[in-house]
């Protein structure tokens, strides 16, 4: 029995390796897309608090756009990767400094979920052959096999 769960343990982890080097390995640093709508957050960010210049550039090239709100209150929207943006709101590209679920959570999220898949994946094989072996075990205790009858 040793060795079952031994080999099962070693086809796991060969699982595990090769699903970590599919799935996730090229998604482990930011795809250039994912680095480019952090660096518009980063920077609407800091045009609304006036750390950067309104007329800062996103990383696709286009002009921040700055919107007054009230008073006090200022919108800074990059029009992301399609450079373009409705004349009131905003589309689903686009990037402004309030954003509920910003590009990085976004990204996080993502990994975590390809994580998990591969994890999952991975144990999958161990809890087969665990509840193989505790039935067959089960069975062995109930029918009396192995015992000496004498």
């Amino acid at each position: 029995m040793f060795f079952k769960l031994l080999f099962t343990f070693a086809i796991c982890f060969f699982i595990f390796v090769i699903g970590t080097s599919v799935v996730m390995l090229p998604n482990l640093e930011q795809s250039r897309e994912e680095a480019r709508e952090s660096q518009a957050y980063i920077l609407s960010q800091q045009i609304r608090s006036c750390a950067v210049p309104a007329g800062t550039k996103d990383p696709w090239g286009s002009r921040f756009i700055v919107n007054r709100i009230g008073e006090d209150g200022t919108v800074a929207v990059s029009c992301g990767r399609n450079m373009m943006t409705p004349e009131k709101g905003f589309d689903s590209v686009d990037i402004w400094d309030s954003m509920s679920d910003p590009p990085h959570r976004k990204a996080l999220r993502r990994k975590g979920t390809q994580l998990l898949l591969v994890c999952t994946v991975a144990a999958l094989p161990w809890l087969f052959l665990a509840v193989t072996l505790l039935r067959e075990r089960r069975r062995w205790n109930t029918t009396g096999a192995g015992c000496d009858a004498t």
